[in-house]
């Protein structure tokens, strides 16, 4: 008997352990069929919220092809512009922005545009095409009108290192303190121009040159209800632009005359000309050179003369931004020996397109500027090392009126000259409203 309880107890347990481990294995079977049930769920929402974004996607697009074939150009960027907001990457999306650009006239943003497209996942005959069409903007007809508009502050925007400077008198050097103007207020920044266009089909060949002439008025500066802090020029430029299919050519003379607290400060006589070529890569190269003439209204010593020159190369990656990088150098001679100076320079741009309708331009750069002669009085040498950078921030998603999108833009400007009450950091921010159609 005794055996035989203790023959049940040991059945006994093995049938609880037995119980026990179908409980554990099913227990475990259960947790395990929950998490693969629970995981193809997800991946099924997923796919289904991905399946449903996607079509929107589409249906968004498909309307922006809709408003484009019917000529409403304005609620097709306005479309194209959220869709990249969203996911910047798209470049058939891109592409047809560029397109809706160009059917409403819009030629600088549907080149910029054009430009990116190139570096896109794309084919070949269409990486051809778009190369037609950039030469097309180069060799548009018509009328455009760019404008910009920003509040800024005006004035006394530097912040000096010092206001002491040692004076040289006959061999002795007496310190001196620099009585410069402080004021300053807030105003509006702003340019604006209007261009006409014509063909000139007398110089033009049908396959490989068009020759379009051109004319152009144009203003910028400063604007302000206190007379001293205006500051306004306004010029005119003609020419000719001549396009061939892979590089355009520009020549032009130009004429402009400068308004300083109201009064005629300098007028401006002079001839731009100006080069890029571009390949299927995305790749360009681009280049400009200016001489004026300067006639200085206020102190005829300031007169003289000026020579600018810029080259540079720029391309487009991913689809959707650009980078390059410049020389530039400036040269200019008046009668005034500490007026007349060399400068040249490096800098690095670039175009981003960060999504959220958010479109960034950076831009850095470095220069020294060397003057002839240094004025006899300042004890020290006045040569400059400079450096700066500039960034703007466009949001395109968001239209105003007719066509208009808000901005920002920060410059900063750094000056190390050998006279330290000539050295100095300044800062100039703008915010306002630029055209986008």
């Amino acid at each position: 008997m005794a055996q035989l309880i203790e023959l049940i107890r040991e059945g006994s347990q093995s049938v609880r352990q037995l119980i026990r481990y179908r409980l554990e294995t099913a227990m475990k079977f259960f947790w395990f069929a929950a998490c693969t049930i629970a995981f193809f769920v997800a991946v099924a929402c997923e796919v289904d919220a991905s399946a449903t974004e996607q079509a929107a996607i589409e249906a968004q697009f498909q309307a922006g092809l809709s408003a484009t074939r019917s000529g409403d150009y304005n609620t097709a960027i306005a479309i194209y512009q959220g869709i990249l907001a969203e996911d910047p990457n798209l470049t058939r999306v891109r592409l047809e922005l560029a397109l809706a650009y160009f059917l409403s006239e819009q030629w600088r943003r549907s080149r910029s545009e054009f430009f990116k497209v190139l570096s896109g996942d794309i084919p070949e005959p269409v990486r051809q095409r778009v190369l037609v069409f950039i030469a097309e903007i180069d060799a548009r007809r018509g009328f455009e009108l760019n404008f910009q508009f920003g509040l800024k502050r005006l004035g006394s925007t530097r912040n000096y290192d010092t206001d002491e400077i040692d004076l040289d008198f006959f061999g002795f050097t007496v310190p001196a303190t620099l009585n410069r103007p402080s004021d300053s207020t807030y105003g509006v920044g702003y340019s604006i121009s209007a261009l006409w266009r014509k063909g000139l089909n007398g110089y033009s060949t049908a396959d490989r040159r068009a020759v379009i002439g051109f004319g152009e008025v144009f203003s910028f500066g400063d604007l302000s209800d206190e007379k001293a802090f205006r500051d306004i020029t306004i010029g005119l430029r003609g020419g000719a632009r001549f396009v061939f299919p892979q590089t355009t050519l520009v020549v032009s003379p130009v004429i402009s005359t400068r308004y300083i607290a109201d009064e005629h400060f300098e007028d401006r006589l002079g001839l731009e000309a100006g080069f890029e070529t571009r390949n299927l890569n995305a790749f360009s190269l681009f280049g400009s050179i200016s001489g004026f003439k300067l006639e200085n209204k206020i102190d005829d010593t300031f007169s003289g003369s000026s020579l600018n020159a810029r080259f540079g190369a720029r391309r487009s990656f991913g689809g959707k931004s650009t980078i390059g990088t410049a020389v530039f150098a400036e040269s200019q001679s008046t009668d005034r020996d500490i007026d007349t100076y060399r400068l040249v320079g490096l800098e690095a741009f670039g175009s981003f397109d960060l999504g959220a309708g958010l479109v960034i331009e950076p831009q850095v750069y470095i220069a020294k500027k060397s003057f002839s002669e240094s004025n006899p009085l300042f004890v020290g040498d006045p040569d400059e090392n400079q450096y700066g950078a500039r960034i703007r921030i466009e949001k395109r998603d968001i239209i105003i009126g007719n066509g208009v999108i808000p901005f920002f833009e920060a410059n900063y400007k750094r000056v190390n000259s050998g006279i330290a009450a000539f050295s100095y950091d300044e800062t100039i921010v703008e915010i306002g409203l630029t055209n986008t159609f």
